[in-house]
């Protein structure tokens, strides 16, 4: 619900939308970040938030980038697994999908890596 209201209705429409124009085609090569992330949630919300995030974080177009990293960092998520969870449709389910396994955060905050790469 967060990133639909950041995005806007009109917008939220026009990424539900290119979700369900490429589940009727898929992207032909699903073997690199792009393909295999425009192919769960679609290209417009691809290019909106991943490609942009991917590119400038690791420094590599995300063409080059394999798609089982995508796999996985994302797990079992898609954009139609997300609008479930958002609307709470599937109440009987307990099972959360992380991103991660296990996070380990710095006993007294982020500041702790910078001062730690200082030394």
């Amino acid at each position: 619900m967060n990133a639909l209201g950041g995005l806007g209705v009109i917008e939220s429409i026009r990424c539900v939308l290119s979700y369900a124009w490429v589940r009727l085609l898929p992207p032909k090569d699903t073997t690199t970040f792009e393909g295999w992330t425009a192919s769960r949630f679609g290209w417009r919300l691809y290019r909106i938030f991943l490609k942009t995030y991917i590119e400038k974080v690791w420094g590599v177009p995300a063409t080059t980038i394999q798609a089982d990293w995508a796999a996985q960092r994302i797990k079992n998520l898609s954009l139609a697994r997300a609008i479930l969870n958002a609307l709470s449709i599937r109440k009987g389910s307990t099972k959360v999908t992380s991103l991660i396994d296990e996070f380990k955060y710095p006993k007294f905050g982020p500041g702790m890596m910078w001062e730690s790469a200082q030394s």
